[in-house]
């Protein structure tokens, strides 16, 4: 049986929800490819293994996520990475 990565998501995702708050912020984009493994419990949100920069970007909002990727990343990132997140 799969360990589902949602319960982490969710964790940290309030944990960057409460920094945001705490520092008066409204949102922040997360584009580094260790920030994003970090959030999204190991996807791996990458193309090239030398680069810093994910396949996608978050953007974190007090009410929202959102996964920015292009036309080609896109599918495979929700299929392949993404699952239940």
């Amino acid at each position: 049986m799969t360990k589902t990565r949602l319960p982490e998501f969710e964790a940290k995702l309030e944990r960057v929800r409460r920094w945001l708050a705490g520092q008066g912020y409204d949102a922040v984009e997360l584009t580094r490819y260790s920030w994003l493994a970090w959030l999204l419990a190991g996807a791996e949100a990458r193309v090239l293994s030398a680069a810093e920069r994910g396949a996608c970007s978050v953007v974190i909002l007090a009410d929202r996520a959102v996964v920015v990727a292009n036309n080609i990343e896109a599918p495979r990132l929700r299929e392949e990475e993404f699952g239940e997140l």
